[in-house]
C-alpha cells in the first residue's frame, strides 16, 4: 500500500510542536525525558513508514505516550490545559499518519 511521504514529512513537523508544547508548559524534566523519547520513537517510526503495519505500530506508540502523559498528569501535577492540548496534537499526529495511506 503506497503512502504520502510528504504528509508522513508533515507529521513530523506536528512532534516538533508538540515537543515545544513540553516547553511552553514546563513539564517536569523527567517525565519531558521519557516524553521527548516516545515523541522521538514515532518520528522514527514513521520516517521507516512502508506499509500498513508500520503505521499501526506508529498509532501504537502514540497510544503508550498519551497514556504516560496520563501518568505524569498525576506526579507532576501537569495542568489540565498542558494535558489536554498534548492529547489534541497527539490525536491530530495519529489523524495525519492514517490520511498518509493511500
Amino acid at each position: 500500500m503506497p503512502f504520502d511521504k510528504e504528509a508522513l514529512k508533515a507529521s513530523e513537523d506536528t512532534i516538533r510542536d508538540i515537543k515545544n508544547w513540553l516547553q511552553v508548559f514546563e513539564v517536569a524534566d523527567e517525565a519531558k525525558k521519557v516524553l521527548g523519547e516516545k515523541l522521538d520513537a514515532i518520528a522514527d517510526g514513521i520516517g521507516h513508514c512502508e506499509n500498513e503495519n508500520d503505521v499501526r505500530n506508529c498509532e501504537n506508540t502514540i497510544r503508550d505516550t498519551k497514556n504516560w502523559l496520563a501518568v505524569f498528569k498525576g506526579e507532576y501535577d501537569l495542568s489540565d490545559e498542558a494535558v489536554n492540548t498534548i492529547h489534541e496534537k497527539l490525536d491530530a499526529l495519529a489523524d495525519s499518519i492514517g490520511h498518509a495511506m493511500k
